[in-house]
């Protein structure tokens, strides 16, 4: 982490308005629309949590409140944004109630960040939840594209299968954590106490306040702001996610890409799936789902003061 952070100070030093090597170094910058933006880091591994009770409500267990649930994601179809998106192929139930395969007629996009792992553990080696942070190398924001009719069908008892599969989008870039140190907040403490291994010293838990919004553009018309939400809404630590990841001697990889799940509020604005909206009465398109030509726009801020 100090080769991250004296990194970061070298190159603020170097472009800030009084370096005497700024003007040299601009020349070698190229305009944001002249460029292809790629993945930021090569993905080794993908793992999606659950860790926003907002979102969660919908199906919680009772082991939900005492440890962070998540799958095992594919890395392969990880995607950086502005990657086209297929409509996929699954089986699902028709109509009639009977199986069918065919085209999704129910994708969803769901509002998450991204942790991004530095360095990783041993085979055999646990991470302790003091030491996690240390291997946080930044976060992104993520998309985890979700057929909801196929995941319907084929997740009981297993989980989500190919529902997820077919692709996740990550933004092109990796926010560190010392870029939001100014930003850090304390969330309530959790109840009931998590068991030792997870639990925070002092009276909360650590969290950032990050604006999170989705912007939902159809092919033809304007966009609408469908979702506001903020990061500190979920209820697991990212050092939670990464301590309990590890506890079992789960060896996490640099480049590994761990979702928290849908970052959903408690206001109706801040439902962060198309799923969600079910229970609030709202609608988009007419069978409730992305249509072919829509976008999706998801953006993340910090407000100062």
């Amino acid at each position: 982490r100090s080769v991250w952070q004296e990194t970061r100070r070298e190159l603020q030093q170097l472009l800030g308005a009084a370096s005497s090597k700024r003007d040299r170094l601009m020349s070698a910058v190229q305009p944001l629309y002249e460029v292809d933006m790629l993945l930021p880091f090569t993905v080794t591994g993908f793992t999606d949590f659950y860790a926003s009770p907002y979102h969660a409500r919908v199906h919680q267990f009772p082991a939900w409140w005492h440890l962070p649930m998540a799958y095992n994601g594919r890395a392969s179809s990880v995607v950086v944004s502005g990657t086209p998106l297929y409509r996929p192929c699954g089986q699902f139930l028709s109509d009639r109630g009977t199986p069918t395969f065919g085209p999704s007629r129910a994708i969803d996009f769901e509002l998450e960040v991204g942790i991004v792992i530095g360095p990783g553990n041993a085979h055999g080696d646990s991470i302790a939840l003091q030491d996690a942070e240390n291997h946080i190398f930044g976060f992104v924001l993520l998309n985890d594209w979700s057929a909801r009719d196929i995941q319907g069908w084929e997740m009981q008892p297993l989980g989500p299968f190919l529902g997820k599969s077919f692709c996740t989008t990550i933004s092109p870039w990796v926010v560190t954590v010392e870029a939001l140190e100014a930003f850090r907040i304390e969330n309530p403490p959790q109840e009931p106490e998590p068991l030792e291994y997870l639990r925070h010293e002092g009276s909360g838990v650590p969290s950032f306040d990050i604006e999170l919004e989705v912007e939902l553009l159809p092919e033809h018309g304007l966009g609408e702001l469908v979702c506001k939400s903020n990061f500190k809404y979920v209820y697991w630590s990212p050092d939670q996610l990464v301590t309990h990841h590890a506890s079992n001697g789960c060896p996490l990889r640099t480049g590994d890409l761990l979702g928290t799940g849908t970052v959903s509020g408690p206001a109706d604005e801040a439902r962060g799936c198309m799923a969600e909206w079910r229970r609030t009465g709202k609608r988009m398109g007419p069978r409730g789902f992305l249509q072919d030509g829509d976008t999706v726009v998801m953006r993340g801020y910090c407000r100062s003061g």
